[in-house]
This record gives C-alpha cells, sequence and structure tokens, in this order.
C-alpha cells in the first residue's frame, strides 16, 4: 500500500514517480493507493492493476491551518478505513501529510506484525516551527510520537545528509537511505531563454526575501541588465507587486497552476533559489526540481556550506551566493556575464523511471 496525500498529475515530477512505482509493485502482488485528489476519474483510467482509494482535497496551498487539520483528520479517517479493508503486509508512507499519518501506518505494522518504509520529505514538527509558534510541550510530545513511528519503520528514506543527520539526533536507530526526488526533463525545457531570472513559490521569510528584494533593486537601480519575474504568493506579494509596478524588468504573475508556473520557468535562463540555511537541516526546496525541469540553471542564496551549495557547485549546475545583499548582487552580476556569453544548458535530470525503481527495490527489500 502506498499513502500519500498528493499523487499523480497533480504533483509534479515525483507524483508521476509514485504513479510509476505503484505500477511496479502492482506487478508484484496487490497494490493500493490511498490519496487524495480532483482527478479521481483520470487516476483511475490509467491506474492499471493497482487499487485506488481517493478523497476529494478539502484545502490548497492558501487554506487557514485549521482547515487543514481537519482534512488530516479526514485522511486519516480514510487511511484507517483502507487498512482495515485492505490488511496490506507493507505498506510506504509518505511526510505528506506528516507525524499523525505516518503514526497511524506505524501503530498498525507495530500491532499487526507487518512492515512499512517511512519516505521523509520534510522533518515536523521541526519544520512546522521555523512557520508557526508551537507551545514546547507540544513540539516534545509530536517529536516523541515521531521518532517512535521511524524506529518502528523497516527503513527510512530522506533526501540529504543535513536531514539525515536531524534524524539520527533525534534519536533514529533505523537503517536510512538518501534518495533524491526526480526532476524529468520537461516539454518547455528546450524553449529559447530570456537573459533572466524566475522565482516560483511561496515568497515568505524562511525564502530569505528580506535579502532578496532589496538585492534586486539596488541590481537595478545600478543598471543592471536582467529580466526577473515571479510566481506565487506569500507575505512578502506586496513587495513584490510594488517592484513589478517600479521597474519595468520585473514581472509578477501570482499563483498559477503547476503547469503554468513551469511554462513561465522555462522561458528564463536561471532560477532563484533562496532558502534560509537553518531550513535545510528539515526541510529540501521542492523548486529544485522544478527548475532543473524547466532547464533552468540555479542562483543560491543559502548557507555556502550547506549540501545543497555543495551539489550545485559540484554538479556545476549553477552560482551559489551568501545570505546577505551584496552578494547575492554579486551573483546576478556574474550571472549577467555568462548570460551573455552562453546561454546552452544540458540540465540535470533525474528520471521518475530511475526515481521509481531504486524506491521499489528500496520497498521491496
Amino acid at each position: 500500500m502506498i499513502v500519500s496525500r498528493d499523487f499523480w498529475p497533480h504533483a509534479a515530477a515525483i507524483g508521476t514517480g509514485l504513479f510509476k512505482l505503484a505500477k511496479d509493485l502492482a506487478c508484484y502482488g496487490e497494490t493500493s493507493v490511498v490519496t487524495m485528489s480532483h482527478s479521481k476519474e483520470e487516476i483511475k483510467q490509467q491506474s492499471g492493476k493497482c487499487n485506488f482509494l481517493i478523497a476529494k482535497p478539502l484545502t490548497h496551498s492558501g487554506s487557514k491551518i485549521i482547515l487543514r487539520v481537519f482534512e488530516m483528520g479526514y485522511f486519516v479517517l480514510l487511511l484507517i478505513f483502507s487498512l482495515v479493508l485492505k490488511r496490506p503486509s507493507n505498506v510506504y508512507v509518505t511526510t505528506n501529510p506528516p507525524i499523525l499519518i505516518p503514526f497511524v501506518v506505524a501503530l498498525y505494522t507495530f500491532l499487526f506484525n507487518k512492515s512499512f518504509t517511512y519516505h521523509i520529505q520534510d522533518i515536523h514538527p521541526e519544520a512546522s516551527t521555523l512557520i508557526f509558534k508551537l507551545p514546547r510541550s507540544l513540539v516534545v510530545l509530536l517529536k516523541k510520537i515521531d521518532t517512535w513511528s521511524l524506529n518502528q519503520a523497516k527503513t527510512v528514506i530522506t533526501l540529504t545528509e543535513e536531514m539525515k543527520s536531524t534524524l539520527v539526533d533525534r534519536g533514529c536507530i533505523r537503517p536510512i537511505f538518501l534518495l533524491a526526488n526526480p526532476s524529468d526533463q520537461s516539454n518547455f525545457s528546450k524553449v529559447e531563454k530570456i537573459s533572466g531570472v524566475v522565482y516560483a513559490g511561496n515568497a515568505g521569510r524562511l525564502q530569505n526575501m528580506d535579502i532578496v528584494i532589496p538585492a534586486i533593486e539596488q541590481y537595478l537601480s545600478d543598471g543592471g541588465g536582467l529580466s526577473f519575474a515571479f510566481i506565487g504568493g506569500g507575505v512578502y506579494a506586496s513587495e513584490i507587486t510594488r517592484l513589478a509596478n517600479t521597474y519595468s524588468k520585473i514581472k509578477y504573475f501570482g499563483k498559477v497552476d503547476g503547469s503554468t508556473a513551469l511554462s513561465i520557468s522555462a522561458k528564463y535562463a536561471w532560477g532563484l533559489l533562496p532558502i534560509n540555511g537553518e531550513v535545510l537541516r528539515y526541510a529540501y526546496p521542492s523548486k529544485v526540481p522544478s527548475y532543473l525541469s524547466a532547464g533552468c540553471r540555479l542562483i543560491c542564496c543559502t548557507d555556502p556550506d550547506s549540501s545543497l551549495a555543495q551539489w550545485i557547485k559540484k554538479n556545476n549546475l549553477g552560482v551559489c551566493a551568501s545570505q546577505d545583499q551584496t552578494s547575492l548582487i554579486d551573483a546576478f552580476r556574474h550571472v549577467e556575464s555568462i548570460s551573455q556569453r552562453d546561454s546552452n544548458f544540458s540540465g540535470y535530470f533525474i528520471s521518475t523511471s530511475d526515481f521509481s525503481s531504486t524506491l521499489s527495490s528500496i520497498v521491496r527489500a
């Protein structure tokens, strides 16, 4: 059984990877998928031998926290029903949603002597505390619950060395595999590129927007030649709107669907990747595979010693700036000189097929 709130066709490359995982596992025995989607009929038409238990989502990216909590409870009930109905011997679960859903799976496998694989895309409650102020007692309790779930798993999967270290420090004693999320080459990636920079995603405090916005202003005020595009919402949306109204080289598209965001991103040579270094201990920016799928090089603004910055340098995927305004402006100037000389970029892609094949091997081991 596969348990993930988000799934194909709405979860970008990873959703496709999970769909391929389901079809692969179905070759070895009965496979069920518990998920939420507005595309129930489309999924079932492509389901093959897989059984799908699909609920309609109640929230979106801009929904209030209380509605998200209600939806999680709704998904828990669907999961419990599915576990009782199907009695799977092996379960794959993601942190989507976190803590409670993996705990239900862990409790099921503990009580009925089954096994499960725990795929951690974000580490909670730690990642949540960077956004919300939670009571310390609640954070301690949630950590204990999730650590228990971790140690009931047959195998744990996460994304980076920093995240693995966080899990070990928290008390995880299970084997931990590192597996990068897929970034298949999109149909948009080969379009002619604008000599400019796109930012697609939430414009919030954790995305170093307090550095990005004044850096772009200063760069353009000094005569910088790059153009900029912003996609998405967030607490800095009004500041981005002000920039777009002030500078002709800045466009703001607001919130759009995933396909539109990908097609806009693919028009630009560079993808902006600002992320607070502290966040990388608990999460990995989902923009990375999206930018790579669009054929964008990366301008990273984070801790230069982080595994993300080192990975970008090692694979020649772009440039890295420190978390300060001067360093980011210097990166824009460097990028402008590169764009004038060479706009070719072969890309870096981890196919959904390779992702699902590796995942299948780990789950079936």
